[in-house]
Protein backbone atom coordinates (compact mmCIF):
# COMPACT_ATOMS: atom_id res chain seq x y z
CA UNK A 1 0.00 0.00 0.00
CA UNK A 2 1.37 3.40 -0.64
CA UNK A 3 -0.52 6.54 0.64
CA UNK A 4 -0.61 9.51 3.29
CA UNK A 5 0.70 6.79 5.67
CA UNK A 6 3.65 5.54 4.21
CA UNK A 7 4.75 2.53 2.08
CA UNK A 8 3.71 -0.66 3.44
CA UNK A 9 3.42 -3.83 2.46
CA UNK A 10 0.20 -6.31 3.98
CA UNK A 11 0.42 -10.18 2.81
CA UNK A 12 -3.26 -11.05 2.55
CA UNK A 13 -5.09 -14.21 1.75
CA UNK A 14 -8.56 -14.23 -0.20
CA UNK A 15 -11.64 -16.31 1.32
CA UNK A 16 -15.53 -17.02 1.16
CA UNK A 17 -17.17 -14.12 3.33
CA UNK A 18 -20.64 -14.68 4.41
CA UNK A 19 -22.95 -11.65 3.94
CA UNK A 20 -25.80 -12.77 5.47
CA UNK A 21 -27.47 -16.27 6.18
CA UNK A 22 -27.30 -17.25 2.65
CA UNK A 23 -25.48 -15.07 0.69
CA UNK A 24 -21.60 -15.48 0.05
CA UNK A 25 -19.75 -13.37 -1.04
CA UNK A 26 -15.51 -12.66 -1.16
CA UNK A 27 -12.75 -10.95 1.20
CA UNK A 28 -9.22 -10.00 0.87
CA UNK A 29 -7.83 -9.47 4.28
CA UNK A 30 -3.80 -8.70 5.47
CA UNK A 31 -2.62 -7.52 8.38
CA UNK A 32 1.30 -7.05 9.09
CA UNK A 33 3.10 -4.92 12.06
CA UNK A 34 4.06 -1.72 10.17
CA UNK A 35 5.88 1.78 10.44
CA UNK A 36 3.51 4.40 9.55
CA UNK A 37 3.65 8.54 9.23
CA UNK A 38 1.15 8.66 12.27
CA UNK A 39 1.46 11.43 15.61
CA UNK A 40 3.61 10.42 18.22
CA UNK A 41 0.98 8.74 20.79
CA UNK A 42 1.66 11.19 23.92
CA UNK A 43 0.49 14.18 21.47
CA UNK A 44 -2.82 12.24 20.52
CA UNK A 45 -3.38 10.96 24.00
CA UNK A 46 -2.87 15.10 25.01
CA UNK A 47 -4.76 15.88 22.39
CA UNK A 48 -8.24 13.58 22.98
CA UNK A 49 -7.68 13.93 26.80
CA UNK A 50 -8.71 17.92 26.36
CA UNK A 51 -12.07 17.03 24.86
CA UNK A 52 -15.01 17.61 27.11
CA UNK A 53 -16.51 14.20 26.80
CA UNK A 54 -15.35 10.99 27.98
CA UNK A 55 -17.80 8.64 26.28
CA UNK A 56 -16.40 6.32 23.45
CA UNK A 57 -18.50 8.43 21.04
CA UNK A 58 -16.61 11.61 22.28
CA UNK A 59 -13.52 9.66 22.36
CA UNK A 60 -13.98 8.67 18.61
CA UNK A 61 -14.82 12.25 17.98
CA UNK A 62 -11.59 13.53 19.41
CA UNK A 63 -9.45 11.17 18.56
CA UNK A 64 -10.57 11.55 14.31
CA UNK A 65 -10.33 15.12 15.01
CA UNK A 66 -6.55 15.21 16.51
CA UNK A 67 -5.23 12.63 13.80
CA UNK A 68 -6.35 15.69 11.23
CA UNK A 69 -4.82 18.26 13.61
CA UNK A 70 -1.76 16.74 14.78
CA UNK A 71 0.76 16.39 12.42
CA UNK A 72 2.96 13.21 11.97
CA UNK A 73 5.63 12.31 14.08
CA UNK A 74 9.05 12.96 12.38
CA UNK A 75 10.24 9.07 12.56
CA UNK A 76 7.23 6.15 11.81
CA UNK A 77 5.35 5.35 14.43
CA UNK A 78 5.43 1.52 15.14
CA UNK A 79 1.80 -0.14 14.51
CA UNK A 80 0.02 -2.51 13.20
CA UNK A 81 -2.31 -2.51 10.10
CA UNK A 82 -5.54 -4.13 8.73
CA UNK A 83 -7.22 -4.47 5.73
CA UNK A 84 -10.54 -5.98 4.85
CA UNK A 85 -12.15 -5.61 1.46
CA UNK A 86 -15.00 -7.46 0.72
CA UNK A 87 -17.07 -8.33 -2.55
CA UNK A 88 -20.95 -8.93 -2.07
CA UNK A 89 -22.33 -11.64 -3.83
CA UNK A 90 -24.80 -11.44 -6.66
CA UNK A 91 -28.18 -11.46 -4.53
CA UNK A 92 -26.90 -8.47 -2.60
CA UNK A 93 -29.48 -5.65 -2.87
CA UNK A 94 -28.12 -3.25 -0.80
CA UNK A 95 -26.77 -1.29 -3.70
CA UNK A 96 -22.95 -1.84 -2.99
CA UNK A 97 -21.00 -4.33 -4.17
CA UNK A 98 -17.94 -3.64 -1.57
CA UNK A 99 -16.74 -2.58 1.28
CA UNK A 100 -13.21 -1.48 2.84
CA UNK A 101 -12.00 -1.61 6.36
CA UNK A 102 -8.72 0.36 6.93
CA UNK A 103 -7.05 0.33 10.80
CA UNK A 104 -3.77 1.31 12.26
CA UNK A 105 -3.55 0.25 15.42
CA UNK A 106 -0.86 1.69 17.57
CA UNK A 107 2.26 -0.48 19.08
CA UNK A 108 2.75 1.62 22.41
CA UNK A 109 -0.25 1.69 24.87
CA UNK A 110 -2.31 4.64 24.95
CA UNK A 111 -3.24 6.42 28.24
CA UNK A 112 -7.04 7.55 27.43
CA UNK A 113 -8.40 4.44 25.10
CA UNK A 114 -8.57 1.04 27.23
CA UNK A 115 -4.64 1.12 26.23
CA UNK A 116 -5.42 0.73 23.01
CA UNK A 117 -5.35 3.13 20.19
CA UNK A 118 -6.88 2.44 16.44
CA UNK A 119 -7.46 4.78 13.88
CA UNK A 120 -9.83 4.04 11.01
CA UNK A 121 -8.43 5.22 7.89
CA UNK A 122 -10.05 6.14 5.01
CA UNK A 123 -7.23 8.51 2.95
CA UNK A 124 -8.58 9.96 -0.36
CA UNK A 125 -5.15 9.35 -2.06
CA UNK A 126 -4.11 5.31 -1.48
CA UNK A 127 -3.33 2.85 -3.68
CA UNK A 128 -3.62 -1.00 -3.31
CA UNK A 129 -1.15 -2.94 -5.76
CA UNK A 130 -1.02 -6.42 -6.69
Amino acid sequence: MGGVFGDFTLPATRAPLQIQPGEMGEAIDGSAAVQVKLPRLDELDACISQGAGKSADDMATGRDQCIQKLSPSSSLVDASARIRIGFTGAKDDSGEDAFVVFRLQYAARSQVSGGVMTVEAFPAHCTLKK
